[in-house]
């Protein structure tokens, strides 16, 4: 297939009449390298409106991808998730056929038009939520219930992280808009842990020793979990906060946990000196929510936002790993990017000498405070006019071991000054 027909918007136009009916029709179509979603509607078109049925399914390159018969119109293909009826997987390149089934037509026949889009892979921003309980542990969430909350307030992704079980990623669907990321928090009596992106990442949960969880978090890691601290300042529970020693294992800690608070400011100056002293932990954020006691604990506050190849567990949890993450304190919240040439947040900028790193903010309120932070702390203050919802500004890096960005807003309905939204930073080699 040529290159340039890898992506497109196709109408596609069938006659059918009244001696087709009971049988099956293929409409072929040809699909090319790199395609992320299909997305086929039907449209039926009889005479004077007189009954007409027929029925919709998928084939694949490499067979049958499903059947909704004559319960839908619409079919949504995607490598993790699909519509009801229909199998999430790869977009094979290669022939593939929209299938027809002939069910019910008038003497004079109809005309089926199917618009057919193949939409390319496309690195983006997705957001979600790393961290949310269900009836599967201590939550009063059932999954379809997390799910609509969290498709109702826009979130992308969803992370199931029931306490010290797997079950809940047995039964999440897949026939959602809302991508389902398996999980599991490994909660011990001296920290919490999420095993993120596996869905079945241990085979026990009971930490009675530094020994124990080093070989815990190890066989997580082997099957393919990321792994991240959570709320590891937690003053509110005496086991919440992490009293274990940091493992190597650990790919990310969640400075984030909830609504900000002073636990989270305790976590934010760790990660802080962490990073000036040279490691690259990814921060991420999470909701925590449990039932709907507290109004500001709900799924997306915080929001984490991942820049991501394509929408597929696999790409989410790889950028996480490379950093490319922030987190706003709700899927409405400010929109944070940097970048230094060709390298982006997350990354690190290999050549030395001085360089030139470019901040674009969006979403900003009048009277927002941005700050730019290094190693060596808060480098530069800007405070967001009444006419300024996005700021665009540049700095020339000379020796800092890295730049990020934080936004403090003035919330009205809880008088304070609280973190809107936060970056990871963009590295450079020391030198």
């Amino acid at each position: 297939m040529d290159s340039n027909l890898e992506s497109y918007h196709r109408i596609l136009t069938v006659n059918i009449a009244k001696q087709q009916e009971k049988q099956f029709l293929e409409v072929p179509f040809r699909v090319g390298e790199n395609v992320e979603e299909i997305a086929v509607n039907m449209t039926v078109r009889a005479q004077n409106d007189e009954r007409a049925t027929i029925d919709l399914g998928m084939r694949g390159a490499n067979g049958i991808r499903g059947w909704s018969g004559g319960a839908r119109s619409t079919v949504i293909l995607r490598p993790d998730t699909a519509t009801p009826g229909y199998l999430p997987g790869t977009m094979e390149p290669g022939d593939w056929a929209v299938l027809l089934g002939v069910y019910e037509v008038p003497a004079q026949g109809v005309t089926v038009e199917l618009s057919i889009d193949c939409v390319p892979v496309n690195p983006r921003w997705l957001c979600g939520d790393l961290h949310s309980h269900t009836v599967h542990s201590d939550g009063a969430f059932s999954i379809d219930e997390a799910a609509n909350r969290a498709q109702a307030c826009g979130l992308d992704f969803l992370a199931l992280t029931d306490h010290n079980t797997y079950s809940q990623n047995l039964g999440y669907p897949r026939d959602l808009r809302v991508l389902f990321i398996p999980g599991m928090e490994l909660t011990t009596y001296a920290g919490h842990v999420n095993l993120i992106g596996v869905a079945h990442p241990v085979d026990d949960f009971r930490v009675a020793s530094q020994s124990d969880l080093r070989g815990y978090l190890q066989t997580a890691a082997t099957r393919g979990a990321l792994i991240s601290v959570n709320h590891p300042l937690e003053m509110s529970c005496d086991s919440c906060a992490w009293r274990w020693e940091w493992d190597s294992v650990v790919d990310a800690v969640e400075v984030w946990n909830g609504p900000w608070h002073e636990a989270n400011d305790k976590a934010l100056a760790w990660w802080q000196a962490s990073l000036a002293s040279g490691r690259r932990l990814t921060a991420i954020g999470g909701s925590d929510t449990h039932n709907l006691q507290d109004p500001y604990v709900q799924h997306g506050r915080p929001t984490t936002w991942v820049y991501a190849e394509q929408y597929r567990r696999d790409d989410i949890l790889r950028a996480i790993r490379q950093r490319r993450v922030f987190i706003s304190y709700a899927p409405s919240g400010p929109r944070l990017n940097m970048s230094c040439g060709p390298y982006l947040m997350g990354d690190v900028v290999p050549e030395r000498g001085p360089h030139l790193v470019r901040v674009v903010i969006e979403r900003l309120e009048a009277d927002d405070e941005i700050l730019l932070i290094s190693d060596r702390g808060i480098e530069q203050r800007t405070v967001a006019g009444q006419e300024e919802p996005a700021l665009a500004m540049e700095v020339t890096r000379h020796g800092e071991r890295f730049y990020r960005i934080e936004v403090w807003r003035w919330f009205q309905e809880v008088e304070q000054r609280l973190m809107a939204a936060m970056s990871n930073p963009i590295y450079f080699e020391e030198g």
